[in-house]
């Protein structure tokens, strides 16, 4: 890694070695005619500049919003690995439905988002599965006894909304 680094250097002072001499040549060689340049060629080149920096502007801005989402996605993901969302020993229902309905807003924001970022068959897939997950438990949440012995039936479409929020964070960047 280290010697990478010195060999990017090395070979950016070079370039930037050949880019002065070629310039310090042009000068020497062409004397005042260097410098001139018609209001044509200065237009051209403001507007070149202007387009090039709005451009880059936007991509960044674009590239910015696409680390927030993935840094959401991937935040789920980690709430999505924990062992209280399937094994329900020493939860009451308050703490049950509260972070169920925390998951289900990060799930609404993902939505919001998913045709600006092309996530749509994702996010469909993560809101299918958790609504089942939510189904099962609303369905069973009187009984926290049988939920706390379902852990295998409460297990699987967590584990398929875990797996999808990974894939979804890397399709951000395809």
């Amino acid at each position: 890694m280290l010697r990478n680094r010195y060999i990017r250097w090395i070979l950016t002072l070079i370039c930037l070695l050949l880019f002065g001499i070629f310039v310090a040549y042009n000068i020497a060689e062409q004397k005042m005619c260097f410098f001139k340049a018609s209001a044509v060629d200065c237009v051209t080149i403001g507007i070149a500049v202007v387009v090039s920096y709005y451009l880059v502007q936007k991509q960044t801005n674009h590239q910015k919003q696409r680390d927030i989402v993935s840094d959401i996605v991937l935040k789920m993901q980690l709430s999505f690995e924990q062992k209280e969302l399937y094994d329900f020993s020493g939860q009451d229902r308050n703490t049950i439905m509260l972070r169920n309905r925390d998951l289900n807003n990060r799930i609404h924001i993902l939505e919001e988002l998913e045709r600006d970022f092309g996530i749509s068959n994702e996010v469909n897939f993560i809101r299918q599965h958790f609504d089942e997950y939510t189904s099962f438990i609303g369905d069973h949440i009187e009984d926290i006894n049988y939920l706390i012995q379902s852990q295998n039936e409460l297990r699987r479409p967590i584990e398929l909304v875990s797996h999808k929020l990974l894939v979804t964070a890397i399709h951000l960047y395809k």
